[in-house]
């Protein structure tokens, strides 16, 4: 006796043959396993792969934020003076109050001590 699957259609029948899931009686006890499994691995990886991405952006994020933080901590805020005056007017036409341009400037770099070397006698 052959039992049928009732199906909405004929694209759920199809599926359920294609899967491996249908009631073949020629259809053996390791390929319904296999069929099990690859749905189950299917599921896993649908499910999976958000939380991956998840976990993928939130270690991007934290190893920027303490790139960020080191690199601030060994800049050294000093203040320049320019030996010219701009010239002229923005050559950017959606920054209108903004002058850009290349000038000398000066600047004093920060005091850092060095540690003192002796010499052995």
């Amino acid at each position: 006796m052959v039992r049928r699957i009732q199906t909405s259609g004929p694209w759920a029948a199809s599926l359920a043959r294609r899967i491996g899931l249908d009631s073949n009686p020629l259809r053996r006890g390791i390929d319904r396993a296999e069929a099990w499994i690859r749905i189950g691995l299917v599921l896993a990886f649908l499910a999976g792969g958000p939380i991956a991405g998840w976990q993928a952006a939130h270690w991007a994020g934290s190893v920027a934020s303490r790139t960020a933080r080191s690199q601030l901590a060994s800049e050294h805020l000093v203040t320049a003076t320019l030996l010219r005056n701009v010239p002229g007017g923005s050559h950017y036409p959606y920054r209108t109050g903004l002058n850009l341009g290349w000038v000398p400037a000066r600047w004093r770099a920060p005091e850092v001590s060095m540690p003192t070397i002796r010499a052995l006698p």
